[in-house]
């Protein structure tokens, strides 16, 4: 199978998902109590989002604290030479 019609078949298996919206589906004629479902949903979407943000920003700061953190005093530090140098 080609990559370019499995590439084009992928994007038109999404287009009704990419292209739906809130506001369509607010539009469209339903009953009185859809306009509550509809922002109930997309609350716990955000709270889905939200929920998932907070520990990968934990993750992210410990791990750039890490990355830029100093070496502790008398580490050894191994270059790819395999010569050590005392920090």
């Amino acid at each position: 199978m080609d990559i370019r019609h499995s590439c084009l078949w992928r994007v038109a298996s999404l287009s009704p998902i990419l292209l739906a919206s809130p506001a369509s589906a607010a539009a469209s004629e339903g009953g009185e109590g859809a306009g509550m479902w509809l922002i109930l949903f997309l609350g716990l979407g955000a709270l889905v989002i939200l929920f998932q943000a907070i520990p990968a920003g934990v993750m992210l700061g410990s791990m750039l604290r890490a990355l830029f953190a100093p070496a502790e005093s008398g580490q050894r530090i191994r270059s790819e030479t395999g010569r050590s140098n005392e920090a």
